[in-house]
């Protein structure tokens, strides 16, 4: 049983998340704490310089936006399309950004090891849309608890039907990685696109490169061309005509936090625009 994946061939802006079912963010599960994290390497590069500082920049123009904010529930808005060109996007920027909103002051390396994770599968797969990649950040930092590590679901699905051992494997099917991945029938789905054994190995999903594989093939029309989770992806809500930040939740888990984490998409938004400049 490999440990890692095959990175795929396709970079089709079209990939999408797996994910269904109601585990929601970890932070918002019932009980229990995470096992600790095995230690992670500190970053190196730009990156590395990043994380120690906890001041928030003066005058930096971020602001966190109130849940109840009408800029946030407004279901959608005129399309604002801006393409992610690497050449000119700077990374030390976009961190100095994210510090300032959505992260509260300071990044950990935890965080920055993230982040760079994802970004790195962005420029792999050759993808544009910059609000897609918001709001794919956005959905891990509220899934992850703002860690921006793949965890386990907080209370491993305890008194949830998916919680339960089945019977054929001895492995519950709770929510695991960027997107908290719930119930079998979704782990055969990302296995099968992935070429793992989710099903009789779904610890799989809790490595940084298998956990972001899922998520991109989960909240684009990746492989399998259609939205993995619930039949939705980023392709039917930001589009050129619109962007609609709220229901772009129906991706992962219908509307549920869906103003919250559309605040978070925004913010990121502005950070990776602002690092283009």
């Amino acid at each position: 049983m490999p440990s890692t994946i095959t990175p795929s061939s396709s970079t089709d802006p079209n990939a999408r998340i797996a994910r269904s079912g109601g585990a929601g963010a970890a932070r918002s599960s019932n009980s229990a704490a995470l096992e600790p994290p095995a230690p992670l390497a500190q970053p190196d590069g730009a990156a590395a310089t990043h994380y120690r500082s906890g001041a928030r920049r003066a005058n930096s123009g971020y602001r966190r936006i109130p849940t109840s904010s009408p800029a946030v529930a407004r279901t959608s808005a005129p399309a604002r399309v801006v393409h992610f060109d690497p050449a000119r996007f700077d990374r030390a920027k976009f961190y100095d950004g994210v510090r300032a909103g959505p992260f509260p002051g300071r990044l950990s390396p935890g965080q920055v090891g993230g982040l760079e994770t994802i970004l790195n599968e962005w420029e792999r797969r050759g993808m544009t849309d910059l609000r897609w990649l918001a709001y794919m950040l956005a959905t891990t930092f509220h899934e992850t608890d703002q860690k921006m590590q793949p965890i386990e679901e907080y209370g491993r699905g305890r008194r949830k039907t998916y919680g339960r051992i089945d019977p054929e494997t001895g492995k519950a099917y709770f929510g695991r990685g960027y997107v908290q991945l719930t119930w079998r029938a979704n782990y055969e789905t990302m296995g099968r696109l992935l070429g793992l054994d989710l099903v009789r190995h779904p610890e799989l999903a809790l490595q940084p490169d298998v956990a972001t594989q899922i998520m991109f093939e989960g909240m684009t029309r990746g492989l399998s061309r259609r939205g993995d989770f619930t039949g939705k992806s980023l392709e039917h809500y930001f589009t050129d005509q619109k962007s609609d930040w709220r229901n772009a939740r129906r991706i992962i888990n219908g509307t549920d936090r869906a103003d919250l984490i559309a605040g978070y998409a925004k913010q990121l938004f502005q950070d990776l625009v602002a690092a283009h400049s």
